[in-house]
């Protein structure tokens, strides 16, 4: 019975040794790469919410920016959440001054505007928090 199970381990293992399959390690693209490509599409999203909402609507609506703060949240932590969410700040600024809207005036100081954006910085706070837990364990 030994003998067998000598015998079958070693099969096992000349199965995953087989050369027709390359180690997980060789990937053509490594993690890092796959995560920043996401994460700018993630942004590119964004602005493409962005404008439809816009064209569809015929108001700046800057809802699609929890894809990008959540996308970061998930692949680099809490801080890195954060510090997307103020960067948006300024895109925002810039996306409505573009288009010859007010952010502050249109959107950040309306009752849907202010508690959109804090419980958009709750939630990337969440995301990135979990994703540096689940990273220490």
């Amino acid at each position: 019975m030994i003998k067998n199970n000598k015998a079958a381990i070693q099969m096992n293992q000349n199965k995953t040794n087989n050369k027709n399959h390359p180690p997980a390690t060789q990937n053509k693209y490594p993690r890092s790469n796959r995560l920043k490509i996401i994460t700018l599409l993630s942004f590119a999203a964004y602005l493409l919410i962005f404008f439809l909402l816009l064209g569809k609507t015929g108001r700046a609506i800057s809802i699609g920016t929890v894809i990008p703060i959540l996308t970061v949240g998930w692949f680099y932590g809490f801080i890195p959440a954060i510090c997307t969410y103020f960067l948006f700040f300024p895109v925002n600024i810039l996306l409505y001054s573009a288009i010859g809207a007010s952010y502050f005036n249109d959107s950040l100081f309306t009752a849907p505007g202010l508690g959109g954006s804090i419980t958009l910085l709750i939630c990337g706070a969440a995301v990135g928090k979990m994703r540096d837990l689940s990273v220490e364990t």
